[in-house]
């Protein structure tokens, strides 16, 4: 089922943009997938350089009697404290009801707006991939971070001698509460893959863009990598690997909570009365 589209006059592009094969320029394939995005709809070039983020829900006022009521009074001149009767609280309420419900349709608008832009960059992405790329980004879960891994392989790593270690770097096994190991074999791959490369050391935009591809698998890090800005700082990447590892710990914490509160709601009430022996 092919993903709606924003506008009904769309095209599609798989004929305007040669197949991305190992035969294949990367430039080539590159220009002609973004002229031909843009030329569509320019959202669909930004999700896939990531800078078209998914609409952030609104703060909303409070609404509840005593803060509005509190907020009318320290907004009010003392001789005037009187004058904050309950109705005027009550229409304060209702306006804030209302101006928090319109946030909320305009956010809902903008999330469904880029939910279905995301989802028909996506498909036009992959019409334009030969059978290979297409299979290499089949489990990747939004247009940006398979775009990322097709550029780094087709751009960087298809005839490299460091495309062993790049396959390393791919494949590295993740799970909850394993994120110190896996913080600190990654950055012994990526020493070893720098070095093949003969960087004295990586640029911080693409090692913080191998380090997203590391754990791509993982959906429920989509979230913590967009909120993520680069910024060219000494200990930019540091603070990325404690705060990956502070989440999944408090992950992993919560995990083992669940199961043993599962396990004593499970427990049979009987067992607190069982007879002496």
């Amino acid at each position: 089922m092919s993903a709606p589209r924003i506008f009904d006059n769309e095209v599609d592009i798989d004929e305007l943009v040669p197949k991305l094969t190992s035969n294949v320029d990367w430039k080539t394939w590159k220009t002609k997938l973004f002229l031909a995005l843009r030329a569509i709809n320019p959202m669909y070039a930004e999700l896939l350089t990531g800078t078209c983020p998914k609409p952030q829900y609104p703060e909303l006022q409070d609404c509840s009697f005593e803060h509005v009521k509190s907020s009318l009074l320290a907004n009010d001149n003392d001789e005037m404290l009187d004058d904050i009767t309950d109705d005027i609280v009550e229409k304060s309420i209702e306006a804030i009801h209302h101006h928090n419900s319109q946030l909320k349709a305009q956010h809902q608008a903008a999330d469904i707006h880029w939910v279905t832009a995301n989802n028909r960059a996506f498909e036009l992405l992959r019409s334009t991939l030969g059978s290979d790329a297409l299979t290499m980004v089949s489990d990747f879960p939004d247009p940006h971070s398979a775009y990322i891994q097709l550029k780094f392989y087709f751009k960087y790593e298809t005839k490299g001698p460091g495309y062993s270690k790049w396959e390393k770097l791919l494949d590295m096994p993740f799970k909850t509460g394993n994120s110190p190991i896996f913080v600190e074999r990654f950055k012994t791959l990526l020493r070893r893959y720098a070095q093949v490369y003969l960087y004295r050391k990586l640029p911080l935009s693409r090692e913080f863009e191998l380090f997203k591809i590391a754990i791509a698998h993982n959906p429920q890090w989509l979230e913590f990598f967009r909120k993520v800005k680069v910024k060219d700082e000494k200990n930019f990447m540091q603070k990325v690997y404690n705060s990956f590892i502070w989440l999944d710990l408090r992950e992993l914490r919560r995990k083992r909570a669940a199961k043993k509160k599962a396990r004593e709601s499970a427990r049979p009430m009987q067992l607190a009365f069982r007879p002496r022996i």
